[in-house]
């Protein structure tokens, strides 16, 4: 009978293949188990549906059949990359990833990977989610976000900015790609650069929907380093990689 050891405490006994098929066919995501050579030995009820092979289509082929056309030319070197440092870890960090369906359609993918050292050498597991509703909500953000007559600014709890629209584009003077990644004192006047930090911290330990500095004057500063008026209004927003603050703000020279 076919075994699967534990990789992480070997001294454990191995796992025989009833178990470990049946925790396979209950894994929630499309479960591929391929081999070094990227051949396909293993997959789940959920690869079934979400590709749309039936299993006996895919056990034996090379896994490049659930890769779009375009990715195929580097797919082998990027199996072989993780054959040579293997450790449980999403695939393509920072990476757009893409899933080939039966009838040629692409869908939107995570990826995690994981190593299973068998007796027949190193298998590699890869449960693999369809997240089209979450870049289809994404892209609906998006557009609600460019719609907005503000600048919009959206900052972690460290004050990073992840998230810019085209009028904070236009209000500040500055590509969005000059500010994401940077603190949001960027577009804060010098002057008032030490006391902002506990500001943002007071809102994170309140956060609600209300306006920014109540009673007081406020002023941005845009990249040719003249500062304006402005108003700005907060709100939470909560993500699955933590809390978000939208800043909304309006120049109110005139």
């Amino acid at each position: 009978m076919e075994q699967v050891e534990d990789s992480a405490h070997p001294d454990r006994k191995s796992v025989t293949e009833e178990p470990f098929r049946a925790l396979l066919e209950a894994a929630p995501d499309a479960m591929v188990i391929v081999d070094d050579d990227g051949v396909i030995r293993l997959v789940n009820a959920q690869t079934e549906t979400l590709f749309g092979y039936p299993r006996d289509e895919l056990l034996g082929r090379p896994v490049e059949v659930l890769v779009p056309q375009r990715f195929r030319e580097q797919h082998p070197g990027h199996r072989l990359g993780y054959s040579a440092n293997q450790q449980v870890r999403p695939m393509g960090a920072n990476l757009e990833l893409y899933g080939l369906r039966r009838d040629g359609a692409e869908f939107p993918v995570e990826i995690s990977l994981s190593p299973l050292q068998t007796p027949d050498g190193l298998l590699i597991s890869a449960a693999v989610r369809d997240v089209s509703e979450r870049k289809a909500a994404e892209a609906r953000f998006r557009a609600l976000l460019e719609a907005a007559p503000d600048a919009i600014v959206i900052v972690d709890d460290c004050g990073t900015i992840q998230l810019v629209n085209a009028q904070t584009e236009a209000l500040f003077g500055y590509r969005r790609e000059e500010l994401l990644g940077h603190r949001v004192e960027i577009l804060v006047p010098q002057r008032f650069h030490h006391h902002h930090p506990s500001h943002r911290s007071g809102y994170v330990d309140n956060r609600r929907v209300r306006p920014m500095g109540a009673g007081l004057d406020l002023y941005g500063l845009r990249k040719d380093g003249v500062e304006f008026p402005v108003e700005i209004s907060l709100s939470p927003l909560e993500t699955p990689d933590g809390t978000l603050v939208s800043a909304a703000i309006r120049d109110v020279s005139e």
